[in-house]
């Protein structure tokens, strides 16, 4: 990244965007490691996204238990339930509505791959 007063300030509103509270969470729940150095790392396993919904589980259980002898034991078992998710995905839309902003002010012009001349706002864009 080239080394101007334009390139230095967007470098910084992009890393005060991360080190505030939202940015934080944001890569709490994407499970991203040592943001901002050689060793930043994302943890690549299935479902890693955490905390991205809500559930609400209702439903019925019922058990009965028979012993017709002392050696025998007979069981049986009912069960209904219905899970209803809601608010799902409203971290990554409240990520989309602050990275948009982000990306109108001086991080949007952060180059988007090393010495590039396509600013960051532009790349993603397309």
């Amino acid at each position: 990244m080239p080394n101007t007063p334009g390139a230095v300030a967007a470098l910084k509103v992009w890393n005060d965007f991360f080190a505030a509270p939202f940015g934080k969470r944001f890569l709490d729940t994407f499970l991203y490691k040592n943001v901002g150095t050689s060793t930043q790392t994302h943890d690549d396993r299935v479902d890693t996204v955490v905390s991205t919904s809500d559930v609400v589980a209702k439903g019925w259980d019922y058990e009965v238990t028979y012993n017709p002898t002392k050696n025998w034991r007979i069981s049986a078992n009912a069960s209904q339930s219905v899970a209803i998710r809601s608010n799902t995905g409203a971290a990554l839309n409240e990520f989309g509505d602050q990275m948009t902003a982000l990306m109108q002010g001086p991080a949007g012009n952060i180059p988007s791959v090393g010495n590039s001349t396509t600013a960051l706002r532009d790349q993603l864009a397309q």
